[in-house]
């Protein structure tokens, strides 16, 4: 069977709307811990574009390691080690961005009451890695040229 085309119009859809959730996330963080907990509206908003910054990457890397003709990742966290594995994103990243998989299921799936502190190191870190992220996907495009 041969793999799906790389839609590349597709990812770049989703890069710019990692990137708008990036800057509204900006607007309400860096968060201080020391100034927790954050008014509900706040944290709600934190939460939810932390999910969404996610979960955008990780339909990026499925998308992109199938049409390199990996099979689906079976994991979020698996998703960015490959990404890095294929050369899409550095491998540091990678490691560092795995972890964001699993934040990204708790607020979704709400396994365990969610700590303030872990919604904070989590949207502080998501400001801090994910543009990396957005610049290494974006480069590993430009092999593919315009939209195919």
């Amino acid at each position: 069977m041969t793999p799906p085309r790389l839609d590349t119009s597709i990812i770049q859809t989703r890069l710019r709307m990692i990137e708008d959730s990036l800057a509204a996330l900006g607007s309400i963080a860096p968060i201080d811990i020391d100034n927790l907990p954050l008014a509900a509206i706040e944290q709600a908003a934190v939460e939810r574009l932390v999910q969404l910054i996610v979960d955008l990457a990780i339909d990026i890397n499925s998308h992109v390691l199938v049409a390199a003709g990996h099979p689906a990742p079976r994991t979020g966290r698996e998703s960015f080690i490959e990404m890095a594995e294929i050369g899409a994103i550095e491998t540091d990243l990678g490691k560092q961005l795995a972890p964001s998989a699993g934040l990204r299921n708790l607020l979704v799936h709400q396994y365990v009451t969610i700590r303030h502190e872990l919604v904070a190191m989590g949207a502080n870190s998501t400001l801090e890695l994910f543009p990396g992220y957005v610049s290494g996907v974006a480069g590993y495009l430009q092999q593919y040229g315009p939209s195919t």
